[in-house]
């Protein structure tokens, strides 16, 4: 598919709308179009102006240049003789334009007249303001305007139209016209950030790239096959939008793109401290979000661009002066080891052990891995001991390098290793499968991987005995967290929560993200399954919180983590968005593939919840024994899809999987979801479980089998309060709506609705389209005239009153009265108005935003 480019004006609309009125205004006589650069000015005003041309004006562009600034009336240099004199030829513009006036509507296209010199301004507003002719000018925000054009607008002869910056959305549905097809979303997110929404460099990079080839229609998408170039016309872009840059601020700009970002004070160190002046003045360098002592080129293209000048050797010797000022003895600016690291391997200098030993170690702790494998590679071709080297294998092992970590591990002497090197070898072998059996921090690793992968009894005894003193600081939360998981599984609550504890106190001490999430993937899942949700949401909150500063892959470990929070609670809107990068991500190698299999299980169980069943179908892939959180989502979505013996069988067969295993917690969640699909046959199996583990969440699924199995309405109405107190939304409106099915067959028809009202807004609250879709039947709910004469009674009105405000008769609002309260069951008139207001339709949830994959 060949790329015909053609750029529309998409989003624009409104504004080419408000010109056409300024053009037949009786008042205004044109409009004033503002906005930064980039976010199509000229091209609305083209635009606008060629409609103006094909109705009855006679068009004249005027391009105003930083070169004619200096040049009086250059704007106009067409009309004139210049070679009479500036006040003459002024006239003489006007009488020029004027005569032409008197024959046909004259409009002038002013681009850029932040730009025009001050005669040009002047003749400009003589113009307008004596009605001669109209105008369409754009002008660039925060450039100072001539007086002059300034002046019409305070007037109100030219109408101002600001244009913001786009959005995401609208630059996606730009894209997609201007390639008259879909692009991909990892496409637009990445031609997003190199030109942040600039349409001038938005058009110059993909009319290069497509017609380059780079930019392809594969698949049904537009894709980017490789990172895009820069170009002669993105150089010129930049070159007539920035103007001539000095030699002092070109040695600012090149410092600054080719180290990314540089402290204030390395920055003065290292250039003239007024060139850094004004390029900070100008806007072409910028202080950092994350660092405001750090700068770094404001806008990413142009940055590329300042780097294709500099050729290999100038980049290194560029470099080796920053690392040189950030490592000198004494340098007062603030230095992260592993950016230093990563400098000194860009630069001309010779590497250094101590520097590449702290940036590895850094870079490992916030979970920058390949960061991290770069310096460690680096330092164990220099290191004569083991150190670097055991580094080097343990980051390719988080990498996912197996051959290359197991190589590496295998040609370590264990002999020359001190007693932090022997216990990451002992992680490292645990996780390969090599080294000794016996080693403890091998066994706490091995603990944590079994409970992590569903085998409770064998955690527990594969860490039996562990001295915590032979343990480094991972060692320690994986021994605690894998039995954390191991004894919630069996039931052992109490020493569950002891370990819960005791994993907390180290969390808090940690500097290391692997210890923060590995500690969370264990406590949050124990403390969902138990029933404490609160708890749950608040060490997904801390972990959060510590990650904040880390690396990218932490940041969206931790934001798994509260997804599967948010599912727990029945957020599904916030589980969609999050859980969706961790179902496609990566193995965590620490935690095994168990981990990841999990994510695409609670994934692909909110899309099914969620109705969105292609996602979950895409989302599970076909196991040979799955696992009990994999049976859950395909019942959910078989649920979805109205085939209800077969979810409830799932879920059952799920719960049958969890025993199995040794899995009590998990065996009593299932059992729960059974129960919101509608099985009743369990009752005996979760007595048994709740004597064997008392947990909130055990107590209350014994009582709602119960009620279930009975069709006790007033029980499942306590269940359902109960759910929710827990936190557990979802299975609150489930139950809420079974109640209301319990109550129509009894005949009470005011319980009925009363439970009705309350799982509809129990579905709201979770995003759910229906409960009542996977479970009981449709209930029919008011009519839209039904809950507006309930509003009207709640306000007071008689009916008589609620006749005259609706033009209905009163006997229509008494049969209208009459038939609701017959359907409810409820003969007060107030009583069934508050009804009929709480019983409110649930919205269709919207599909989450995609997720932007790497």
């Amino acid at each position: 598919m060949a790329a015909t480019i053609g750029w529309p004006t998409t989003g624009r609309d409104r504004e080419l709308k408000v010109i056409e009125e300024a053009l037949n205004s009786a008042t205004a006589q044109g409009v004033l179009i503002a906005g930064p650069p980039g976010v199509g000015r000229s091209r609305l005003a083209a635009d606008a102006a060629a409609a103006a041309a094909r109705s009855r004006w006679s068009v004249h562009p005027i391009v105003a240049t930083l070169a004619g600034r200096t040049v009086p009336l250059s704007a106009f240099a067409p009309w004139p003789d210049t070679s009479r004199g500036v006040a003459h030829t002024a006239s003489e513009a006007m009488a020029a334009v004027a005569a032409l006036a008197k024959r046909t509507p004259v409009l002038l296209d002013i681009d850029d007249a932040h730009l025009l010199d001050d005669v040009s301004a002047f003749v400009v507003h003589q113009l307008v303001s004596r009605r001669v002719v109209n105008a369409v000018i754009t002008v660039r925000t925060g450039d100072e305007l001539p007086d002059a054009v300034l002046r019409l607008w305070k007037d109100g002869l030219l109408r101002r139209i600001d244009l913001p910056r786009w959005t995401v959305r609208a630059f996606a549905d730009v894209l997609t016209a201007a390639l008259t097809g879909p692009v991909s979303d990892a496409c637009v997110h990445h031609l997003w950030d190199l030109t942040q929404g600039d349409a001038s460099l938005l058009t110059a990079l993909v009319d290069h790239e497509a017609a380059a080839g780079n930019l392809r229609f594969d698949g049904g998408h537009w894709r980017l096959r490789a990172e895009p170039t820069v170009t002669a016309a993105l150089r010129d872009v930049f070159r007539v939008r920035i103007g001539p840059v000095s030699e002092s601020v070109r040695d600012v700009l090149e410092l600054v793109a080719v180290a990314q970002s540089v402290n204030r004070l390395h920055l003065a160190m290292l250039t003239d401290r007024q060139a850094a002046s004004d390029a900070e003045r100008r806007g072409l360098i910028v202080a950092c979000d994350a660092d405001p002592e750090a700068f770094r080129i404001r806008h990413p293209l142009y940055a590329k661009t300042v780097l294709t000048d500099l050729g290999p050797l100038q980049r290194r010797r560029l470099m080796g002066r920053l690392v040189t000022a950030m490592a000198a003895p004494g340098s007062t600016g603030p230095v992260d080891p592993a950016r230093l690291g990563v400098a000194l391997l860009d630069s001309d200098l010779e590497p250094q052990l101590d520097i590449l030993r702290a940036a590895a170690e850094t870079a490992l702790r916030r979970l920058d891995l390949d960061v991290a494998e770069r310096c460690a590679g680096a330092g164990a071709q220099i290191d004569a001991g083991p150190g670097m080297a055991l580094t080097h294998a343990y980051c390719l092992l988080l990498l996912s390098r197996y051959a290359e970590s197991r190589c590496a591990q295998s040609r370590l002497d264990r002999d020359l290793m001190d007693v932090k090197g022997l216990r990451e070898a002992s992680t490292l072998g645990a996780v390969l499968g090599i080294g000794p059996d016996g080693d403890d921090q091998a066994r706490a690793i091995r603990g944590l991987r079994l409970a992590c992968g569903g085998d409770p009894r064998g955690a527990l005894a594969v860490t039996d005995g562990i001295d915590d003193r032979q343990l480094d600081g991972l060692g320690r939360i994986a021994h605690l967290g894998g039995r954390c998981l191991a004894h919630t599984e069996r039931g052992e609550v109490a020493k569950a929560r002891r370990d819960i504890d005791a994993t907390s106190s180290l969390v808090v001490a940690s500097l290391d993200a692997l210890d923060v999430l590995v500690a969370a993937e264990t406590q949050v899942p124990a403390l969902i399954l138990t029933g404490h949700l609160g708890e749950a949401a608040v060490v997904a909150q801390r972990t959060t919180q510590l990650c904040q500063t880390l690396s990218p892959l932490a940041r969206a470990s931790a934001a798994a983590i509260t997804g599967m929070v948010a599912l727990a609670r029945g957020d599904l809107g916030q589980a969609l968005q999050l859980l969706a990068p961790a179902a496609a991500g990566p193995v965590d190698e620490i935690l095994g593939a168990a981990h990841r299999d999990r994510y695409r299980a609670l994934y692909a169980t909110a899309a099914a919840r969620s109705g969105l069943l292609d996602d979950a179908d895409s989302a599970l892939t076909p196991d040979v024994d799955p696992s009990p959180a994999h049976l859950l989502a395909s019942a959910w979505i078989a649920a979805q899809r109205g085939q209800r013996s077969t979810a409830q069988r799932t879920a059952l067969q799920a719960a049958e999987r969890a025993c199995r295993r040794g899995e009590f917690a998990s065996e009593i969640h299932c059992e729960q979801v059974a129960l919101q699909l509608g099985a009743t046959q369990s009752l005996p199996r979760l007595a048994a479980l709740h004597a064997m583990a008392d947990s909130p969440r055990a107590a209350i699924t014994v009582r709602y089998a119960r009620a279930l199995a009975a069709q006790d309405g007033d029980g499942l109405d306590v269940v359902s309060r109960d759910y929710e107190n827990l936190g557990d939304l979802l299975a609150a409106a489930d139950s809420a709506d079974q109640a209301a099915a319990a109550h129509r067959h009894t005949g009470g028809r005011s319980h009925a609705l009363e439970a009705s009202a309350r799982a509809n807004r129990l579905a709201q609250a979770c995003g759910l389209q229906s409960t009542r879709q996977a479970i009981s039947g449709p209930v029919a709910p008011f009519t839209r005239r039904q809950r507006e004469i309930a509003g009207l009674i709640l306000d007071g009105l008689s009916n008589r009153a609620i006749a005259d405000a609706l033009s209905l008769s009163v006997r229509t609002v008494e049969g209208h009265v009459y038939r609701a309260s017959f359907r409810a069951g409820v003969p007060d008139r107030k009583q069934l108005a508050e009804l009929i207001i709480r019983f409110k339709p649930s919205p269709r949830p919207a599909r989450p935003p995609p997720h932007r994959r790497a």
